[in-house]
């Protein structure tokens, strides 16, 4: 699925939105070069744990990447696609300088900004990372327990979602007739796909004006179905997610049609969720409790019940499903480490025939 081996992409900057984007582009053949692109691990600072963060990074994000310095000019020649960070201040000129000199060598090439906020409006051009925009934009204040302080998602996930949506505007462009691609930069802003994650809350509070209040390891004080919450067992955690009467009605008669589910208090799970949680979580971590988490994912299997085991690191390493999928791999030079490879399989379109891989 190599559909990209004659697009030539420049990155410009170091950030995992723009690192992650061009990663992307280049696991369908691109060849991806970068401009101004992170320095030595070796001789950066910080401790051992630092160090070994940013290495894995450098490894996972750059594999097969070349890195180049030297004059715009010659580099942006032959740039079929170029995604800079807004901040990368590589060469000293304005966005719409260095937008204008890549379109004089290639009216069709396409040009894609990643920054915090965005290219216009009273924010445009404000710094920030992960943590500024996820509290700018109200993830952080779902995220925690109700009194506490709010949490953040963690391992630069926003930077990744940026890099993804960088990815698919690349493919997009890449479709459209010459004529018809942007005649200006493509502007993505990070803020933007974090808001479209609490799409769900915003909803809730418009229509019944209810705040996404934080409540630990259950969804947000959302008016939604109980349960979507996170409940210890025997031998750790395990998830419980049900949002239609059928799935409640599952667990019930997995966990042996208890006598507390006749309260009349507790036969609506949207009452549930915003008036009882507490109270039927006890309940149901009391029946958990005696079961270890395979067991009680072999009986959500066997009722249809959406139950799913709360793993380690190690655990996911080593999962089955995981495997037998070939997601982990490693890369180019280093057998003695496992990453994660492109999460999609592609099998043909017609005839006889197994995969033809990720």
């Amino acid at each position: 699925m190599r559909i990209l081996t004659n697009v030539a992409v420049v990155q410009i900057g170091d950030s995992a939105a723009s690192r992650y984007g061009t990663k992307l582009l280049g696991h369908f053949g691109a060849d991806v070069t970068v401009i101004g692109g992170p320095g030595d691990p070796a001789a950066e600072t910080g401790d051992e744990a630092c160090r070994t963060r940013r290495e894995a990074m450098r490894v996972y994000l750059d594999a097969g990447k070349s890195e180049r310095r030297g004059d715009l000019a010659e580099l942006l020649a032959t740039a079929d696609v170029v995604v800079r960070d807004r901040d990368a201040d590589v060469f000293r000129l304005t966005l719409e300088e260095e937008f204008a000199q890549l379109k004089a060598r290639n009216s069709a090439a396409i040009y894609v900004v990643l920054s915090p906020f965005g290219a216009d409006g009273p924010w445009a051009g404000r710094s920030g990372d992960d943590l500024a925009m996820q509290a700018a934009d109200g993830l952080a204040a779902c995220i925690g327990r109700s009194g506490e302080k709010p949490l953040s998602v963690p391992y630069e996930i926003i930077g990744l979602t940026q890099g993804l949506h960088a990815a698919n505007a690349v493919l997009f462009c890449l479709l459209l007739p010459e004529q018809a691609r942007p005649t200006a930069p493509v502007d993505i802003a990070g803020s933007d796909a974090i808001a479209s994650y609490s799409r769900m809350y915003t909803h809730i509070y418009t229509f019944y004006g209810w705040p996404a209040v934080r409540t630990g390891a259950r969804a947000p004080g959302s008016g939604g179905q109980y349960p979507m919450t996170i409940l210890p067992c025997r031998d750790g955690h395990v998830v419980l997610m049900s949002r239609s009467r059928a799935e409640w009605a599952r667990y019930l008669e997995m966990m042996g049609h208890p006598a507390w589910a006749q309260d009349p208090e507790l036969r609506d799970q949207a009452i549930i969720a915003r008036h009882h949680a507490d109270r039927v979580d006890t309940y149901v971590t009391e029946w958990l409790s005696t079961r270890t988490s395979s067991e009680l994912t072999a009986l959500a299997q066997q009722y249809g019940g959406p139950l799913a085991p709360l793993r380690a690191v190690p655990e996911v390493l080593t999962d089955v499903q995981l495997a037998h999928r070939h997601f982990f791999a490693a890369p180019p030079g280093r057998p003695d480490i496992a990453l994660p490879t492109f999460p999609a399989v592609f099998t043909p379109s017609s005839g006889p025939g197994g995969p033809l891989g990720r």
